[in-house]
């Protein structure tokens, strides 16, 4: 029975101090062993629950073989950590307070492409004085909705110069749905880009400490390239004909003179 009411109990515990917790981040993606400490105030004891889904707590007992409960039951370890079953939030409580410690795994890109494109691209090509909008996408699980991605931009020039964006136009969209994740995205507007333009654009997606990036190339091409080859093409034409007018105008002066030679003295009277 009391077993069963557990999860309840710790559901309205973990809801009732829900405004007075402290957070932190864990990053998975070492594959070691991850320690994580609980520094509550008070020397009591306290206990752990994972928390994937709210109204589904899981709780930590010393008996659980993948856990390690230590230091009077303030260090929990979590041996062989593994991205999808260990990604979780995991609480430790006392009777007046609660701390959460965010256990994640890099944020994982979706997309990064222009509006104007259906797929991802290494690289994109963009004619001078257009616009250019870049797409960079982060898919979260649904329980973590609530994590914040803070996005920040960089470019790095052919020079090897790099720099964090700040001069142009940065949005930040959330979508939210039913499905399995949702989606976080920041958005890189450029108007009327320019040769200078012309670098690699990097996005970092940061969840607490835990960082990744994600990079596209972009080419600025000349608005009138696509306008020089028919211009050489004219201009091949019209040096062509020019040739061949000049070559008859002077074939046909010669055969008029030699005609000319050719007349007889009777009708030259």
């Amino acid at each position: 029975m009391f077993k069963t009411l557990l999860p309840c109990l710790l559901f309205i515990c973990i809801a009732e101090f829900v405004s007075m917790q402290s957070t932190k981040s864990v990053d998975l993606e070492s594959g070691e062993p991850i320690q994580l400490i609980c520094d509550l105030p008070g020397t009591g004891l306290v206990n752990w629950v994972k928390i994937i889904d709210i109204t589904k707590p899981q709780a930590i007992s010393v008996n659980d073989d993948k856990y390690i409960i230590s230091n009077g039951t303030r260090v929990l370890t979590i041996e062989n950590p593994r991205r999808n079953t260990d990604e979780a939030n995991y609480v430790c409580m006392t009777n007046s307070n609660n701390q959460t410690i965010k256990v994640r795994g890099k944020p994982e890109f979706s997309t990064f492409k222009a509006s104007d494109h259906t797929k991802d691209m290494n690289s994109f090509n963009v004619i001078e004085d257009d616009d250019l909008h870049l797409v960079c996408e982060v898919m979260l699980k649904q329980a973590f909705k609530d994590d914040e991605i803070d996005f920040v931009w960089y470019r790095k020039f052919s020079d090897g110069m790099e720099e964090r964006i700040t001069s142009l136009n940065i949005s930040y969209v959330e979508e939210s749905g039913t499905g399995a994740y949702v989606a976080k995205k920041s958005i890189l507007s450029m108007e009327d880009v320019k040769f200078s333009d012309r670098a690699q654009y990097i996005c970092e997606a940061a969840n607490g400490a835990i960082k990744a990036n994600n990079t596209v190339t972009v080419r600025v091409k000349d608005k009138l390239a696509a306008l020089w080859p028919f211009l050489g093409i004219v201009a091949e034409v019209i040096v062509l004909c020019t040739i061949i007018c000049v070559y008859e105008k002077r074939r046909g002066k010669p055969e008029f003179e030699d005609s000319d030679k050719n007349k007889s003295p009777a009708h030259s009277k």
